[in-house]
């Protein structure tokens, strides 16, 4: 399984580690710092 989230804000964060908890691989990365968009793979 793999998601792709954008605009990486609490909610996200949250759904991360509820899914991390899950055991599934979680890459985190700055795509774009001046916006602070965040993208999250999950495995």
């Amino acid at each position: 399984m793999r998601i792709l989230l954008f605009g990486f804000d609490e909610f996200g964060e949250k759904v991360a580690k509820y899914l991390g908890k899950k055991n599934l691989k979680i890459i985190v990365f700055d795509e774009n710092e001046e916006k602070k968009q965040k993208k999250i793979f999950l495995m």
